[in-house]
């Protein structure tokens, strides 16, 4: 069975706090506490601005050069994570 949006927004918003990606954790936070059942119309737009221009949520690149808590080794598993959630998110919401 598919994750609901909001198991998505959550799920990612777990991940970007196991490393201490503050912003965007915020920013999923913020955006589920104003949407406590689902997904409005200008919740939508708000998540689906998150994907473009620089600065985008998808520029976000977990790594301890970024002042992520992550030891170098396991990187690459929380980036493709990362991607795999971002990417759900992306085509659920646009789909709305």
């Amino acid at each position: 069975m598919a994750k609901s949006t909001r198991e998505l927004l959550t799920e990612c918003k777990e991940l970007l706090d196991s490393v201490d990606e503050v912003f965007w954790s915020k920013k999923i936070n913020a955006l589920l506490d104003h949407n406590p059942n689902k997904l409005n119309e200008r919740s939508v737009k708000q998540v689906l601005s998150w994907y473009g221009g620089m600065g985008s949520f998808n520029d976000l690149i977990i790594s301890s050069f970024n002042n992520h808590k992550t030891d170098g080794k396991n990187e690459s598993e929380i980036n493709d994570k990362l991607t795999k959630v971002r990417r759900q998110i992306y085509e659920q919401v646009k789909s709305y």
